[in-house]
């Protein structure tokens, strides 16, 4: 998990994923982070091919995330939601 973690990182470092601007594929509020799926996945997965490193199908790696409490799940095990955050020139919704 933290090989994926470290690539999304060094994504948003380098500019490849934005972050909270509208189209982004990834939303930071306080202490938690929405990641836009299959696009932010699949940038990740590039980066770790590169250095010969496999992730797991998305469905396999989502409950790996899940089962290890990074991301929040309803009680029937889903995160897909709808997103409203406040960026520097209003609202930012995202839908699933």
């Amino acid at each position: 998990m933290s090989l994926f973690l470290q690539a999304l990182q060094k994504l948003i470092e380098n500019g490849a994923l934005g972050v909270n601007i509208p189209g982004a594929q990834v939303y930071v509020d306080g202490d938690k982070a929405a990641v836009v799926v299959p696009v932010a996945v699949s940038q990740a997965r590039e980066r770790l091919m590169a250095k010969q490193i496999k992730l797991p199908p998305n469905t396999n790696l989502y409950k790996m995330l899940r089962n290890a409490r990074l991301v929040e799940a309803d009680q029937t095990g889903r995160s897909v939601r709808k997103i409203k955050l406040q960026g520097s020139q209003g609202p930012i919704s995202s839908a699933p």
